[in-house]
């Protein structure tokens, strides 16, 4: 997002804006920025997207700037716990007591503000890693206020989410609940690099060095979670995999999975076709699938990134045209 200093400005191509307002979780205030094409008649769509753990708004920029030259509004939050949606370094991977629920219902602030500002146009919610288990959260609860929805870069069901949940519970009552545990970070990530050249431990997000060598060096990217967030993390993974998510999601809302065939968090492919199944087994109509060879997690920051957008925009355009 291009990084505005204050409040709305204008520029021949896009109106860009930045705001805050409280969080769900009354923890810290919730900074969200939004792009759009100057000519509100123009605006065929509104996408609001979901960032990933331990990334924040600023780091889609080009993807929001790409949908915004092709008729897109969009609104992005910085998540509960990251970026500017804190009180304090110390509060980042930190999501209080009831984080799935502030998460999500911070999110569903954002559309609330999105849809007033931009009501009659088709809506859809784009969910990258954390954020597409968010997604997947919110599309259970507020499916009928979408239009379409995006998990991208998500994972299959994960019988180890339960006891993740079980033992960072533990460890936050034990070792106290902005306690931040090397164990349970690699429990989450610790055979992810297996299949790269190994050149840092964040290899697995991208081919592209430059983009792993900037996520590194961002000091508000690869921070290890909290107890509490891992609690959290483990929680929404172990909600969104369960029989009742796939039953709660609305039989007939158009649904794109994509995903690096060599992403991790994906099992390699597998996770995301066992999410699509299941999905059409469940009687979901509109759902596709497209795995990218040779991509990694991070999809909107490969080698073939122009691809990858040209072809969520090209789904999007599909969806705003019925």
């Amino acid at each position: 997002m291009v990084i505005i200093q204050g409040g709305i400005i204008m520029s021949m191509d896009f109106l860009t804006n930045e705001f805050t307002f409280p969080s769900a979780s009354g923890l810290c205030d919730i900074f969200v920025q939004s792009a759009a094409p100057t000519d509100f008649a123009s605006v065929k769509g509104v996408i609001q997207i979901a960032h990933g753990m331990a990334e924040y708004s600023n780091r889609y920029a080009a993807f929001a700037m790409e949908l915004a030259k092709n008729g897109y509004a969009v609104f992005i939050n910085d998540h509960l716990g990251h970026g500017k949606s804190v009180s304090g370094s110390d509060e980042l991977g930190y999501f209080g007591e009831n984080g799935v629920e502030s998460l999500v219902e911070d999110m569903k602030k954002v559309t609330d503000i999105a849809k007033g500002q931009y009501p009659d146009v088709p809506y859809i919610l784009f969910g990258h890693s954390m954020g597409s288990f968010l997604a997947r959260a919110y599309t259970a609860r507020y499916g009928d206020m979408l239009d379409g929805a995006v998990y991208c870069g998500t994972s299959g069901p994960n019988p180890a989410a339960g006891l993740g949940a079980k033992l960072a519970k533990y460890l936050e009552k034990s070792k106290g609940d902005h306690q931040r545990s090397n164990f349970l970070n690699s429990m989450a990530f610790g055979t992810y690099n297996k299949r790269t050249e190994k050149r840092t431990d964040f290899d697995w997000l991208s081919r592209d060095e430059k983009e792993v060598d900037k996520y590194i060096s961002d000091d508000l990217c690869g921070f290890c979670f909290t107890t509490n967030g891992f609690k959290t993390l483990f929680t929404l993974l172990q909600d969104v995999s369960s029989k009742q998510w796939f039953k709660s999601v609305p039989a007939d809302l158009p649904v794109l999975l994509i995903s690096g065939e060599n992403d991790p968090v994906g099992e390699y492919g597998k996770g995301v076709k066992a999410v699509y199944d299941e999905l059409t087994e469940t009687g979901h109509s509109a759902v596709s699938i497209k795995l990218y060879p040779e991509d990694r997690h991070e999809i909107l920051n490969e080698l073939d990134r122009e691809t990858v957008m040209a072809d969520i925009i090209a789904w999007a355009d599909s969806v705003a045209e019925k």
